[in-house]
Formats: C-alpha cells, sequence, structure tokens
C-alpha cells in the first residue's frame, strides 16, 4: 500500500509528466515508440510500466532508449544501477555532441518573410568532443514551409498539421543561415545550470531524437517543444499555461535571472543598416558614398561625436551586408573593414554598439487578445441622419498581433493574425452569428532604405463582411496578396502604398484590384494614429472607395481605439447610381492582450 501511494504520488510529479510531454494531463507527443507501454494511458500507468521494464531481462535496452527517464527516477527510488555509458547510441551522442553549456536561442523575424513574425526558437549547447575540440550543436524543432502553394501551406499547417522534423545540426550552420541569409538578429538566453541539469537535459535531447511528431502552428511549434524540454528543468513552466505557446511567448519567460545567467545578442547586417539609417540624418553625398563603397571619401567631421561613431557603424554593417549578398569579393570586404575600423577609432577608441536593450523580443505584447467593439453605421453623421445599424462586436484573436498595437519592438510595423473569430450580435433583431474568420493575415512594413532597399507585402485569407452595392455589408469568402513599399518620413512616421489583388466570393466568385495608402503615426503617450484611403475596382462591377482614420491608446496590457470609416460607391455608368452613395461608420475597440 506505502509503494502504490508512494508511486502514485511519483506519477504526479511535474517533472514525470513534463517527461512524458502532458499537458493538462494530456500527452501532445502521439508517436507510440515515445511511450514505454506503446499507448498512453495515464502517468501513473506509464510510470510502472517503465519501472517493470527496468526489472524485465532487457533492462538496460529501457534505460538506454529513455535516459532522462531512468536517470530522473534513480534520484527518487533504489533502482537497479546501470552504467549509461555502455548505451553504444547514447555513448556517441554525448561524446560528439557534447554539453557543456546550453542556451536558448530566439531568431528574430526575417524582414522579408511575413510568416516569420512569430520567429524561431531553439537549442543551443557545446562541449569538448572526443578529439579535444570545442564544438557547437543545435538541436531545434521545424516543418516545411517552403510550399509555393501558400493557402495549402496555411491550411495545413493549422488545420491537418504537417510533419515535424527534429533535428540535430552544427550551430556555425545554423548561425550562418539566421544572421547572414536570412538576416535575422540572434538573441542567446545562456542557461543557469547545475552539473546534474546538464546531464538531464542532454539525456532527454536524446530520447526525443526517434520520435515522430506532428507540426502545428497553433498547437505545437519550436517554441511548444521548447518549453516542454525546459519544463524538465523547472516545472513550474507548466503552471504557465496559454492557449498557444508561441517562440515570443519562450523568450518573454526566459527574461529573468532565476532562468538565464547571461544574454548575449548577434546582429544582422541587414538589421543595423536599417536601425542606424533610421536615428542618423545624412546627406545625399553621404548617402551616396556609403551606397557607392566610397568609405575612403567618408568624412563626418561636421556631426558629433556619437554621430560620427554611429555613422562609421553603419558603413561597416554595409560592408558587411555587401559582402554577405556576395557584391564584393572578401579581399575587398576584409580592406574597407579595416580602412573604416581606423577611422572609426580615431573618433571613439574601443567604443561599442549595445543593441540589448533595443527591440528585446521579450519586450512584446502578449500576442493573444480579446476584443469588444462598437459599430454604428449611418447615411452621413454630418447630417445627423438616423442609424442604420448599431453592432456589437466580439473577437478572439488566438495569435498574434495586429497593425493597431504597438509594434516598436519589432522590427518594424506588421500584422500577424492566425484564427481570429469574430461574432456579431444586432441589438434591434438580436441576432448573434459569425461575423468573419480570419484563418490567416500577415502584413510586413518594412521600410525602404538607400542601402538594402526593401519591399512591404500583404497576405490574407478567410471569410469577412465585404461591401454590397447597397453599401452594406455581407459575409464573403476572400485571397488575396500585394506588394508594395514603406517610407519611413520621420523617426515615429511611416507612409506606405499596396497594390492589392485578390479572389472574392460571395454568391459567385469575382476578381478584385485595390491600391492602398497609409500613414502611421507613432505619437507621445504610446497612442498611435493609422490613416488609411483604398480603391477596391471589382471586374465587371462597381469600384468601391473606402477611407479610415484610427486613433489609439495602447497599453502594455490592453488598447482602446477609435475608429471612422466613410465608404462611396463608383458606379460603373450613370444608372448603376443607387440613392445611397455614401456610407460611414464609427467602432470603438477594447483589447485585452494575455
Amino acid at each position: 500500500m506505502n509503494q502504490h501511494i508512494q508511486l502514485q504520488k511519483l506519477s504526479e510529479d511535474p517533472v514525470w509528466k513534463a517527461l512524458l510531454q502532458l499537458s493538462r494531463n494530456s500527452p501532445q507527443i502521439h508517436d507510440p515508440n515515445f511511450y514505454i507501454s506503446q499507448s498512453y494511458k495515464s502517468s501513473y500507468f506509464e510510470l510502472t510500466s517503465f519501472l517493470d521494464a527496468l526489472h524485465a531481462p532487457d533492462a538496460k535496452a529501457t534505460a538506454c532508449r529513455f535516459p532522462a527517464r531512468y536517470f530522473w527516477l534513480k534520484k527518487k527510488l533504489p533502482l537497479h544501477d546501470i552504467d549509461l555509458n555502455q548505451c553504444e547510441g547514447l555513448f556517441e551522442f554525448i561524446t560528439r555532441a557534447p554539453l557543456e553549456t546550453a542556451s536558448v536561442v530566439f531568431a528574430t523575424e526575417n524582414l522579408a518573410q511575413p510568416a516569420s513574425m512569430m520567429g524561431h526558437i531553439f537549442f543551443k549547447f557545446g562541449g569538448t568532443n572526443s578529439n579535444n575540440i570545442y564544438v557547437e550543436h543545435v538541436i531545434s524543432f521545424f516543418t516545411d514551409l517552403n510550399d509555393i502553394n501558400f493557402p495549402k501551406l496555411i491550411i495545413q499547417s493549422l488545420l491537418t498539421g504537417k510533419r515535424g522534423l527534429y533535428a540535430l545540426s552544427p550551430y556555425e550552420q545554423t548561425r550562418v543561415h539566421y544572421l547572414y541569409e536570412e538576416q535575422r538578429n540572434l538573441w542567446e538566453y545562456r542557461l543557469n545550470l547545475s552539473e546534474d541539469e546538464k546531464i538531464f537535459l542532454h539525456y532527454y535531447f536524446y530520447e526525443l531524437k526517434d520520435v515522430s511528431f506532428t507540426y502545428y502552428f497553433h498547437l505545437f511549434n519550436c517554441g511548444t517543444l521548447v518549453k516542454n524540454i525546459l519544463a524538465i528543468l523547472h516545472p513550474e513552466l507548466l503552471d504557465d499555461w496559454s492557449l498557444w505557446v508561441t517562440p515570443l511567448d519562450v523568450a518573454r519567460l526566459l527574461d529573468q535571472p532565476s532562468y538565464v545567467e547571461k544574454q548575449v545578442v548577434q546582429a544582422s547586417s541587414r538589421w543595423k543598416i536599417k536601425a542606424l539609417n533610421e536615428s542618423l540624418s545624412l546627406d545625399s553625398s553621404e548617402e551616396a558614398k556609403i551606397e557607392h563603397r566610397n568609405f575612403a571619401e567618408l568624412n563626418f567631421e561636421k556631426k558629433n561625436q556619437k554621430n560620427q561613431f554611429l555613422s562609421f557603424e553603419l558603413a561597416l554593417a554595409y560592408n558587411d551586408y555587401s559582402y554577405e549578398k556576395d557584391q564584393i569579393t572578401k579581399a575587398d570586404w576584409n580592406l574597407n573593414r579595416q580602412l573604416l575600423i581606423t577611422k572609426k577609432d580615431k573618433i571613439l577608441p574601443y567604443g561599442q554598439l549595445d543593441i540589448s536593450n533595443y527591440k528585446k523580443p521579450s519586450a512584446t505584447i502578449q500576442d493573444s487578445q480579446i476584443f469588444i467593439s462598437g459599430l454604428e453605421s449611418a447615411n452621413s453623421f454630418i447630417s445627423q441622419a438616423e442609424p442604420k445599424d448599431r453592432i456589437l462586436l466580439v473577437g478572439f484573436l488566438p495569435a498574434s498581433h495586429t497593425l493597431f498595437e504597438d509594434n516598436t519592438q519589432y522590427q518594424n510595423e506588421s500584422e500577424l493574425k492566425i484564427g481570429e473569430v469574430t461574432l456579431s450580435y444586432k441589438p434591434l433583431t438580436q441576432q448573434v452569428e459569425l461575423n468573419s474568420f480570419v484563418l490567416y493575415s500577415a502584413i510586413s512594413l518594412q521600410p525602404s532604405d538607400p542601402y538594402t532597399g526593401g519591399l512591404s507585402g500583404l497576405f490574407r485569407l478567410g471569410v469577412e463582411p465585404k461591401k454590397q452595392d447597397n453599401l452594406g455589408f455581407k459575409k464573403s469568402f476572400f485571397l488575396e496578396g500585394g506588394l508594395g513599399q514603406t517610407f519611413r518620413l520621420l523617426h515615429d512616421i511611416d507612409l506606405f502604398y499596396l497594390a492589392k489583388i485578390g479572389a472574392e466570393s460571395e454568391t459567385e466568385a469575382y476578381l478584385a484590384f485595390a491600391p492602398q495608402f497609409g500613414l502611421i503615426v507613432r505619437e507621445v503617450f504610446n497612442m498611435k494614429t493609422l490613416f488609411s484611403v483604398e480603391h477596391e475596382f471589382r471586374l465587371n462591377r462597381a469600384s468601391y472607395l473606402s477611407q479610415s482614420v484610427t486613433q489609439v491608446y495602447n497599453a502594455r496590457r490592453f488598447s482602446i481605439a477609435i475608429q471612422f470609416n466613410q465608404y462611396e460607391k463608383k458606379a460603373r455608368r450613370p444608372d448603376d447610381m443607387t440613392p445611397e452613395n455614401f456610407s460611414q461608420n464609427f467602432v470603438a475597440t477594447y483589447k485585452l492582450f494575455f
């Protein structure tokens, strides 16, 4: 009886549940090879089955297959000693990919890929191998996102699942890929680990090597697995339950001394170019000298010491970027670098650019939200016409953020919506119905610069109300994409345009082309104003001119917004005109981030 109570208590230990990858007592991994019992029934059954296997003739094979579970249970129960160094596969892994230090690395969004806005997160670990060489490796979980059929990719990633890949690779290869090829910043969180924790983590990496994973954007992504692995060291992370675990969620969790002993940032050259270019006011001749790499002629004597230093840092970043993009040879890159460093050191010897507190992933807002909106529409507020409609909207966005939020900790203004659902309630008819479902929406307004260029883009898929001939709205399926440019007029003002093309369907499908112009102003006291003008041309139908202005106050956990919209129907022929050619509405919204 006492043994049963002890085992029952042990099976409820959060570390044991973390080893089994349980979430609210349900398995997140469905591969039968991950469980000793082949089919998961309960944490207690898995524990007793594991202990039975350790008393069977092939006990060594069981311990070699699940070394982390054996290592942990050996500290809790009087088990037979099994020398894990005699496990051939495990021994090869720990000697060829040793773990003396371990980090979690967050790769920020790729400016050219809106789908990467939540970033990517993985483990890095290093040590001296059997050849007495210090080596570093990466354990990463991902899926193939290179499908050119983007709607298919989104549907698979959200609804049916994709094959997940759990891979061990050299760190340098991964670093080059993210930092140079994709131009993404790397934030490294060095884990604070005891010697036993290092062994435990190392063994668990090995346990997962042959598991078959299914990848979902929202249910099981790289952030989910990294958090689950960290939970064997810090089981309290299991208490931090969230509907959707993103890479950014994990970065926020790690931003505290109890987990991390050190943070290191590696900035991509393209990111440094854009950040420095925004903070400096170079004249056209200085820009031209940098752009054409006339570094010998650079002279920033008219600037103060700080701006001279930053100007040379900009030139150094552009020199690096040119080499990474194969625009110059390594010899030219090295010659330019030595020249620029010599000039820079004359201004501020031993000066360094510190970006450790600039655009931190852990400082972004929470990337789930619920919101409530009140909408009132009328023929004309100006003429005091009677309201046509009043609607209450309630919505939920599992991930991640919109253009209206505080995006200052992201690389640029952006939007990523995955699975946003909005319900509407009409007081007059007392009807509740689905208002919209946005399966996927990604917008990236990347400011263009004279050195690296930069396009803005958009892709959206879902169901939402679309304008009708009577300037009312009707739910329609939509699929749209677009390209354009964004210009940073001032540090806090962005002007953008997008040329959008898409297909929409109400009772019948039609094509639409819609140029859009907008202005985003980031103001004091966390205020933000957005202006937008869009002219939608529908094939063989009327066109619609839409104008909107939105004022937002953003706090850390909530936001309040008011929006005014005006729509005007542009008929193809005079006899297509209707009595109501204008429609306006006013929307007030409260959002809560969690």
